[in-house]
């Protein structure tokens, strides 16, 4: 894209830069996947999106994600589960 760039190591966000910010920089180093330990899992974009939500209620920016865009992820999850409940 356009407006930014991510870094992915093995399936975990390294650098995250949107609109020239860098939102997320890591250093390079071991990488432990939730799969083995869930509590691994980061929770690092969904601060990004709270403080975009946040940010854009008092008028300090627009979202990052629009609607449309969100229902779109949520009706990807819920085809998911719907193939997953049909393959039992």
């Amino acid at each position: 894209g356009t407006k930014g760039s991510v870094v992915l190591v093995e399936n975990r966000i390294r650098k995250l830069v949107i609109n020239g910010e860098t939102l997320i920089d890591r250093q390079s180093g071991p990488v432990n996947g939730a799969a083995s330990n869930p509590m691994a899992f980061a929770c690092d974009l969904h601060m990004v999106q709270l403080m975009n939500f946040i940010d854009a209620i008092y008028g300090d920016g627009e979202l990052l994600i629009t609607a449309a865009e969100g229902a779109k992820a949520v009706a990807l999850i819920e085809d998911i589960y719907q193939f997953g409940l049909q393959r039992r």
